[in-house]
């Protein structure tokens, strides 16, 4: 299904490596954001409500102190 739609758009796929090495490095970094962002959300639903601003503050930035100690790796080539 993948190879499908890859051959559909073709022409927006090969644009995408006519793009210099430091854009494509960029726009490949939107996965790392992707997933930061769903673990978020994760976070949040998994939890529900929140009594105050305060406390959903302080579990984002638990989450996200987590987080980075989980991201070990650079985006390659940096």
């Amino acid at each position: 299904m993948i190879a499908q739609s890859w051959r559909r758009a073709w022409r927006e796929v090969v644009l995408l490596y006519t793009f210099p090495a430091d854009v494509r490095r960029i726009l490949y970094t939107t996965n790392a954001i992707e997933a930061l962002n769903a673990k978020l959300r994760r976070a949040v639903r998994a939890r529900g409500h929140f009594p105050t601003d305060e406390a959903a503050t302080k579990l984002l930035f638990l989450v996200l102190n987590h987080s980075k100690k989980e991201w070990k790796s650079r985006v390659s080539g940096s």
